[in-house]
């Protein structure tokens, strides 16, 4: 079931949060960005008192802290756009592997996959053993624990973007998968600045346009 939170919620956590929603009322705020495609569509439902009230998903806090963030960048609104793109898309990812439906089918094909395993190893197709094990590399420590996760974007006509990660450490591993073509570039890769507790995500030249990318850090 979808989480939601009540509008004058939001607003009291975004103050808290010390966000800046800008000129006007915060209500009507929260109805701009929901126009411009920055914010989900407000939903009109009960809440705990049994009144209709106004309530965004949960994750609208979340995004009003990095439109914040990138208002304060003195970003321009469409790049602000294809950022939210990025950040949905990641969210509805997230969502198909958190919901239901898809732990239940996972599931089932995880007992089915075992007894094809079973019924292969009995008819001696399969050996499963000491052997067999060691020959499947150990996802864990290959992927490692994921620490922090987000989203961002190379902007139009450059070829690096800085993302600064204040709890990352030397010893943790940087992932980085683009949404985007990153065209005309032909390979990126990240470095770890010096005496910053953050990331570069490099490419080999500048992009024609803002280039969006999935980043995780494991350790």
């Amino acid at each position: 079931m979808e989480k939601l939170i009540e509008v004058d919620k939001l607003i009291e956590e975004a103050e808290k949060a010390g966000i800046d929603l800008g000129k006007g009322t915060a209500y009507n705020r929260l109805r701009y960005f929901t126009k411009m495609g920055w914010l989900p569509n407000m939903k009109r439902v009960k809440n705990s008192t049994g009144h209709i009230k106004g309530h965004y998903p949960i994750e609208a806090l979340e995004l009003l802290k990095k439109i914040a963030k990138l208002k304060k960048q003195n970003i321009a609104n469409d790049k602000i756009g294809t950022y939210i793109k990025s950040f949905h898309q990641t969210q509805g990812i997230k969502s198909i592997f958190h919901s239901s439906e898809f732990q239940k089918s996972a599931k089932v094909s995880l007992v089915a996959l075992i007894i094809i395993l079973v019924l292969l190893a009995e008819s001696g197709l399969v050996k499963i053993g000491k052997s067999y094990s060691k020959s499947i590399p150990n996802p864990v420590q290959n992927f490692g624990v994921i620490l922090q996760n987000g989203t961002s974007f190379v902007p139009k006509d450059r070829n690096e973007v800085y993302i600064e990660l204040p709890n990352s450490s030397a010893s943790s591993f940087v992932h980085v998968t683009f949404l985007d073509n990153y065209s005309p570039a032909a390979r990126y890769w990240v470095e770890k600045p010096e005496n910053k507790s953050g990331f570069v995500v490099k490419l080999d030249t500048k992009v024609y346009s803002d280039t969006s990318f999935n980043w995780w850090v494991t350790k």
